[in-house]
């Protein structure tokens, strides 16, 4: 259950971005998905146990919460995002 709640939202972004742009431009799309997860993973790491360190874990998970908040935000502006012709 656990790795169908986690792959298959990652996997779908990869997919969306490269459905997103033309042929010509799936390379650097691809690329630049890869680059931000894999800077995201550096700074969730880096930050989560900074704020748990620092405010404990109340505050970690808390801000753990903040940030999926404003990721279904982020996320809902591409509800309706077609992909060009």
């Amino acid at each position: 259950m656990i790795g169908f709640f986690v792959y298959v939202p990652v996997m779908f972004s990869g997919v969306m971005s490269l459905d997103l742009t033309s042929k010509k431009a799936v390379g650097t799309a691809a690329g630049f998905v890869g680059f931000f997860g894999y800077v995201g993973r550096v700074i969730q790491g880096k930050g989560l146990g900074w704020i748990s360190q620092h405010y404990g874990w109340n505050a970690a998970l808390w801000s753990v919460v903040a940030c999926t908040v404003m990721a279904m935000a982020l996320l809902a502006c591409l509800w309706n995002v077609r992909p060009r012709g």
